[in-house]
């Protein structure tokens, strides 16, 4: 019963693959609809826990399939550091009850790495890409990985990036395509929480998305 949730923080939460793409396409269409204007990703807001914390395994699976997006990124209060000072009442990311400061010398080493690379891997695929789109994989069709298909709008547009997580608690491995995109078959296996970044290039699609 998990593939209710189209909202992309309910459905990274869930870590269901299914609900995961339910989003995924959701959001595709969104962008598409408002031709870009509308792309302001969010990694952590006031409303909700931290995604550490809200996601516990699948946060920087996550974390990849947001950043990645087509757009703007926005941090809220020190999410790239891994901080937090959480409520008490409702264990928002940060209580409004109390003063909280952020504490730049105690940040986490190893997630603030872990966003450096994701922020070096979205400047690459808008360097190598230009202006590009998301495309979702797999509608209608259960899979275990979730993800979405980065095509480049400049060009013959045969260049794109395939994007990929894991958000089950087991090894995947699996071969995945999406023919009506131009995209063959791509050999991937990741380990729970595991994501990748491949370019690829795509031939003639099967129809035009």
């Amino acid at each position: 019963g998990g593939t209710l949730h189209t909202g992309w923080y309910e459905s990274m939460k869930s870590s269901h693959p299914q609900t995961i793409q339910n989003a995924v396409k959701r959001a595709a269409f969104l962008q598409h609809q408002v031709g870009g204007s509308g792309q302001l990703q969010f990694v952590g807001q006031h409303d909700i826990p931290s995604p550490w914390t809200g996601l516990q395994g699948f946060a920087e699976g996550a974390s990849v399939l947001t950043l990645l997006q087509p757009g703007s990124l926005l941090f809220y209060a020190g999410t790239e550091v891994y901080f937090e000072h959480p409520c008490e009442e409702d264990g928002k990311m940060i209580t409004f009850n109390e003063p909280a400061k952020i504490s730049w010398k105690t940040a986490s080493a190893d997630w603030s790495e872990f966003i450096g690379d994701c922020l070096s891997m979205k400047q690459q695929l808008d360097e190598t890409l230009g202006e590009h789109r998301m495309l979702p994989l797999y509608d209608g069709q259960i899979i275990p990985l979730s993800g979405y298909l980065l095509q480049s709008e400049e060009g013959d547009r045969t260049q794109g990036a395939l994007i990929l997580s894991n958000p089950n608690t087991y090894d995947v491995s699996m071969r995945v395509e999406a023919p009506q995109y131009g995209l063959a078959q791509q050999d991937i296996s990741l380990a729970p929480g595991e994501s990748s970044v491949q370019f690829v290039t795509l031939t003639e699609p099967t129809h035009t998305p």
